[in-house]
């Protein structure tokens, strides 16, 4: 019967054939439960294991296309293909949906599902794209509609499948019928959900197919239009709004950009309604609104927006003040900003020529003449005469150092210079460009900057640019980095150089770990230079200090994965741990986070034997046995995976834990060996510090001799993808400090070095040294065998030296 059914086309919904598969299908569930001998006998048949395999069309949604499936093979719903499938618990509806798996069901190869499928997987980094648009390493915004539903029934109903363009969260109106997409079943009125029968069934029984779809307007009908033309790649420079929208430069806009720009804009018309902000459906139809017409409807918005941002901050004179939230939102957003110029433009023309209630800074159009002549000056207009940064300018003027005057009342009044009465700033003995003067401390350019504005990097009076620094004010500050009291080296330590290689929150997260160093709240545990980048610090206390950041950055509240970090506790011990009051959790926007508080309080009461363990060097099972011995009250936290349960002692108790330690038997063996990244970590540090080069072979690092350096098989390098990336980095410093690629160029770079420091060749028996050579240019001395020009390049050098070689011989 199932081979027959196979041969047999696709039944109608009320022909007796799917009324075959449903009953093939409960047969199946059946055996697969009470019978595995037979149910195994059914996997190992040779057909493919679904009766029905269509296959995707190109403009298909993904999980429209496994609904289609689902209703072909006579399922209730898609969940038992995502059964048969064998789909991860999480990923029936996440963006990375193995659509390996729903091949293999399907008896296809998982190439013809690629081009439906929401994860690229062509290159090594994580992206997501829908059909062939890219949207970036991350799904912010929430771009894609991966839980509910939203349809035209009658293209559907003509095509006999759900378009990707579907799968857009700014998808709410067909381009093609001019009508709005079907978000809720017309009779039980619940959100349409994904679990439903077929394309057209609701999960109710109702027929999608009769619903009555109410008129989409004009302007939001062309939007939808320029977003399906720019989802499949048609870019019709002759399109024409009849509802007045910007076309042109929607469709110059990259697909990523496009839909993000819409969502922000909507969002932003919303912003004060927060009921209609919480529904995004309403988004579109806000940007379309605003932008037909364009740029009145734009001006219009900006006015309405404008009279309730003033009664959030009556007392903003500036127009970006103004207009900071939108401002910050719509051309600050990274995403999109840089390809919607046409919206900061007219935003501009805006303030300059209609809004007429804000003070417009002069840098919005190029600036003017600061007339040199003045005895007045307003504080911009000195800052750019004498190059005076303006915390610099401000601390000037409290010191009383510049004489300002007050002119004007009220939210119009300005503040003015008297330079005759006033003590300008002295030369400075040097300018530095902010890249060399982070490049002389070591740290990042934003952290260098971030670090002068928190008054860290202090700042003297000098005439010079605005964004200059001098070269004194840099001296000071590394003296007064190199005088810090370093302490004893207790744990393992990293350096400030290492830290401003990570990936924080920003500049403003480094500079913070650079301010607590300087004020003590992180130790200082040795010197690798002697420069702010080569202080090392306590790498605990840097990490807690990390967590300490992100916690106040939400409110407060830690994620699991935070918590677990802050106490030491495993990550599936955290949901115990709440249930057992000993963290306390606090539910936001439906998402589980654990308060700062219930971490503090756990931190003082109880710390785990796995953070002993490896503070000491030894095995938590080693600790438990000495608690057990010695009747010291240990309390243990289930593991959500039903794993051994975590072990906590009481902080009281951990002094006398570790005296006991060290006297058993485990504590008095000899500490285990550095591993193998430590080494290789300390033996880059070695070089860096002595100015040495990786041991080279044909231009590239030598892994032989680096693990022989480092006592260990060159296999750890090909198995440790962390030592294979430290070895890479340090070989690009090495590259950009103008370490040779071939060995030509190496062998050049030597002979200019030697003629420019009039150093002579070394020599063995009067002529040149090829292989004292070869090892200074970091390639072997069989090159010199290989290579003819290589040789020819030498003794032509020689040959041309040779009284200054034997003059020093």
């Amino acid at each position: 019967r199932r081979k027959k059914l196979q041969s047999v086309p696709a039944a109608t919904d009320k022909g007796p054939g799917n009324r075959w598969l449903r009953w093939l299908r409960r047969v199946e569930g059946i055996c697969g439960r009470n019978a595995p001998g037979l149910r195994s006998k059914t996997l190992r048949c040779e057909m493919p294991l679904l009766v029905r395999t269509p296959s995707p069309y190109s403009n298909e949604s993904l999980f429209g296309f496994v609904l289609r499936v689902a209703e072909a093979n006579g399922y209730g719903t898609p969940r038992h293909v995502w059964s048969v499938a064998e789909i991860p618990r999480g990923l029936e509806q996440a963006p990375g949906f193995p659509v390996e798996r729903l091949a293999a069901i399907l008896g296809q190869s998982p190439e013809s599902l690629r081009p439906i499928a929401y994860r690229k997987c062509s290159d090594r980094r994580r992206s997501f794209k829908i059909l062939d648009q890219l949207l970036g390493d991350d799904l912010r915004d929430a771009p894609l509609r991966l839980k509910r539903s939203n349809i035209c029934p009658r293209c559907a109903s003509d095509d006999g499948y759900i378009e990707a363009f579907w799968d857009l969260t700014v998808a709410v109106a067909c381009p093609t019928h001019k009508c709005v997409g079907l978000a809720a079943c017309p009779v039980c009125a619940k959100p349409l959900s994904l679990i439903r029968p077929g394309l057209l069934e609701c999960i109710c029984g109702a027929s999608l197919a009769d619903a009555d779809l109410a008129p989409a307007d004009p302007a939001l009908a062309e939007l939808m239009a320029i977003v399906h033309a720019r989802l499949h790649e048609r870019s019709n420079g002759n399109f024409v709004s009849n509802a007045g929208l910007p076309a042109p430069q929607l469709m110059s806009m990259t697909f990523s950009s496009l839909i993000r720009m819409i969502a922000g804009l909507g969002r932003q018309a919303l912003l004060h309604d927060q009921n209609s902000y919480l529904n995004g459906s309403l988004a579109p139809g806000k940007t379309a609104t605003i932008l037909s017409d364009w740029p009145n409807n734009y001006h219009r918005f900006l006015s309405e927006l404008g009279g309730v941002l003033m009664q959030e901050r009556p007392d903003a004179m500036g127009l970006r003040k103004q207009f900071g939230r939108f401002y910050t939102a719509m051309f600050k957003n990274r995403v999109f900003s840089a390809e919607a110029g046409f919206l900061r433009d007219e935003f501009i023309r805006f303030g300059h020529e209609h809004w007429g209630k804000a003070y417009i800074d002069a840098k919005f159009f190029g600036g003017g003449a600061v007339p040199d002549d003045s005895r007045f000056m307003t504080m911009t207009q000195v800052a750019r005469r004498f190059r005076i940064w303006k915390p610099t300018m401000q601390r000037m003027i409290a010191d009383g150092m510049l004489v300002t005057k007050r002119i004007g009342t009220g939210a119009s009044a300005r503040m003015l210079i008297d330079l005759m009465k006033s003590k300008l700033p002295r030369a400075s003995t040097g300018l530095m460009s902010a890249r060399n003067a982070a490049a002389a401390l070591e740290i990042p350019v934003s952290v260098l900057v971030e670090l002068r504005n928190r008054g860290v990097f202090k700042v003297t009076p000098h005439c010079g640019r605005a964004q200059a620094f001098h070269a004194d004010d840099v001296e000071a500050f590394r003296i007064e980095a190199t005088e810090l009291p370093v302490e004893e080296e207790r744990h393992e330590g990293i350096s400030i150089s290492e830290l401003m290689r990570l990936k924080l929150r920003g500049a403003e997260a480094k500079a913070e770990i650079i301010a607590a160093a300087f004020a003590g709240r992180v130790a200082i545990v040795g010197r690798a230079q002697e420069t702010v980048g080569g202080l090392v610090l306590d790498a605990d206390q840097v990490d807690k200090l990390i967590l300490h950041q992100r916690c106040e950055t939400q409110s407060n509240l830690y994620t699991r994965t935070q918590a677990a970090k802050a106490t030491g506790l495993d990550q599936s011990t955290i949901a115990v741990a709440v249930k057992s009051r000993l963290l306390e959790s606090k539910r936001v926007d439906g998402t589980s986070y654990i308060t700062r508080e219930s971490v503090d309080e756990f931190n003082a009461t109880y710390v785990t034997l796995s953070t002993l363990a490896r503070r000491l060097h030894t095995s938590s099972a080693c600790l438990q046995r000495i608690c057990g011995a010695n009747r010291i009250a240990m309390k243990k936290v289930d593991r959500a995976n039903r794993e051994i349960p975590q072990a906590i002692v009481g902080v009281a108790d951990e002094a006398a834990l570790i005296a006991l330690w060290e006297r058993s038997p485990s504590g008095r063996r000899r500490r285990s060996p550095p591993s193998c990244t430590e080494r290789v970590r300390e033996y880059l540090r070695r070089l860096e510090n002595s100015g040495e080069r990786l041991p080279r072979r044909a231009g590239r690092p030598c892994k032989i001799k680096i693990a022989q350096a480092c006592g260990m098989s060159r296999e750890r390098i090909y198995d440790n993808a962390g030592i294979a990336k430290m070895i890479a980095d340090f070989d690009k410093l090495e590259r950009s400090a103008g370490a040779a690629t071939r060995p030509i160029d190496a062998l050049r770079q030597y002979l200019h070095d030697a003629k420019k420091s009039g150093t002579s060749l070394p020599l063995w028996g009067g002529r040149p040294n090829k292989l004292l050579i070869a090892q200074a240019c970091g390639f072997s001395r069989q090159e010199f065998s290989r290579d003819p020009a290589l040789l020819a390049e030498l003794r032509a050098y020689a040959k041309v030296r040779r009284p200054v070689a034997s003059q020093h011989s």
